[in-house]
């Protein structure tokens, strides 16, 4: 079983859409080590950030940020998200102001 750390995901998001940023591979567990957003525009956000098991999405934070702010989300330890073949995570912003997400990580194969 290999352990492989790397970027997730790393995207730019306009929209109101609920979107996936990330979803483990199959035969792959992932390890969520950082969550960094950014907002690139000019008006408030809140970007809300959901867990999803394959077919549920879990409400895990709601993130405000003023504009032209980034929030960096470090995970440690015993705090880490770990999520299972076909796990994803997914944000929603309350408007249609551009963000950007980046995830990083590791995978591992099993």
């Amino acid at each position: 079983m290999a352990r492989t750390a790397k970027k997730l995901a790393m995207k730019q998001i306009a929209s109101t859409d609920l979107t996936e940023i990330y979803i483990a591979p199959n035969k792959t567990s992932a390890t969520y080590s950082v969550l960094a957003l950014t907002n690139v525009e000019g008006s408030h956000l809140v970007i809300t950030l959901y867990d999803n098991d394959g077919s549920t999405d879990f409400l895990q934070d709601e993130i405000v940020l003023p504009a032209g702010v980034g929030r960096r989300t470090t995970y440690y330890e015993f705090q880490r998200t770990t999520s299972n073949p076909g796990d994803s995570l997914k944000v929603q912003a309350d408007g249609a102001t551009a963000f950007n997400v980046m995830l990083s990580g590791s995978e591992v194969s099993i």
